[in-house]
């Protein structure tokens, strides 16, 4: 499956071989952040990792029909027979910050929230944290 980025792919998968080094909680917080959820249902992996998290998050679970319908509006007939990456989760991700992208006013798809949400949380957390930021 494609993680949207080699290097945090890398990232949590050695975080993931130091955790059980840690006693305890780890040390730190890792945040998982994706707006590709359109991407996901283009995934024909039946064993997909985000599968499995949608199905254990009773919000996304609530939306899922509405997505479907935005995602295939935006897409429309453009989506068919074209070959996409296999966008997924990353399995190694422990905390996750979602967003389907779906204006509450226009019911279309606009990305836009979520990155002024990343932008206001990083700037945050950066003032508050040492931290390390990979985008």
């Amino acid at each position: 499956a494609h993680c949207e980025c080699a290097l945090s792919a890398a990232f949590t998968r050695m975080y993931a071989v130091m955790r059980s080094q840690w006693n305890g909680p780890p040390p730190f917080t890792v945040l998982s952040v994706s707006n590709s959820t359109i991407a996901f249902y283009h995934n024909p992996n039946m064993q997909a990792h985000w599968l499995h998290i949608r199905s254990a998050c009773k919000a996304w679970a609530a939306r899922d029909a509405k997505m479907i319908e935005v995602y295939k509006k935006t897409m429309g007939d453009a989506s068919e027979g074209m070959s996409y990456r296999a966008h997924d989760l990353d399995p190694n991700g422990t905390c996750f910050i979602l967003a389907d992208c779906i204006n509450a006013k226009t019911g279309s798809f606009d990305p836009g929230p979520l990155a002024s949400l990343l932008n206001a949380l990083i700037s945050h957390l950066s003032n508050v944290l040492p931290g390390l930021a990979v985008r």
